[in-house]
């Protein structure tokens, strides 16, 4: 008997590989998307400050403007080259289980959302490398929005200024069902290892 314990075991650890190998495939997806449509999302969000500030846009020209976006262009297209490489250094979320796998039970497993998904990034992305962006605005005259106690910049936020939940909801929520899905597989092997370990020991415990 243990030898068929044996061959699920091996059998579910064949599909949790595979839901591995899925779930980086979605994760790549997903900084791809991110890091091809960064540079433009950025540019768009510079036209739209420029606008809101005219003073600082006037004062600074069509030559000042030209280099500022050109500044801004080269930071965002390094860090569009950091978030594709970024798959094994973002926090992602894995969902929740309720109870402990076992031989008779498999614990109740909570979907990942979209949201955890957005809140991995803004983790990974908030601070420094919004902040090497805010300092190009700052340093040709605009409001990054850092007159506060912190002295922190409130301008430019990741979900606004470096991706949008919204546009690019299929990969947030293909990321999402795949980690959701390796979470399970990954239950499963649990649960066919408790199997297999009490066939072994039942068999060990036999009498010859």
């Amino acid at each position: 008997m243990s030898e068929e314990t044996a061959r699920r075991l091996r059998e579910a650890r064949a599909r949790a590989s595979q839901a591995s190998g899925e779930a980086d495939n979605r994760k790549r997806e997903l900084l791809d998307t991110i890091a091809r449509d960064l540079p433009a999302r950025v540019e768009s969000r510079a036209k739209s400050t420029a606008q809101a500030q005219p003073e600082v846009t006037k004062a600074l020209g069509k030559d000042g403007i030209k280099k500022f976006r050109s500044e801004l262009l080269d930071q965002a297209t390094e860090l569009a080259t950091e978030i594709r490489a970024a798959a094994d250094q973002i926090k992602w979320p894995m969902p929740l289980t309720t109870g402990t796998s076992n031989a008779w039970v498999m614990p109740a497993i909570s979907p990942v959302k979209s949201r955890e998904i957005h809140s991995a990034l803004f983790e990974f992305l908030h601070g420094r490398r919004c902040d090497t962006l805010a300092a190009i605005l700052k340093r040709h005259g605009f409001n990054i929005e850092d007159d506060n106690a912190q002295r922190s910049q409130g301008l430019i936020l990741p979900q606004t200024w470096l991706y949008s939940e919204r546009e690019q909801v299929r990969e947030f929520e293909a990321l999402a069902e795949a980690l959701t899905a390796l979470a399970k597989e990954r239950e499963a092997v649990k649960e066919a290892q408790a199997v297999h370990d009490r066939e072994v020991v039942d068999s060990l415990w036999e009498d010859d």
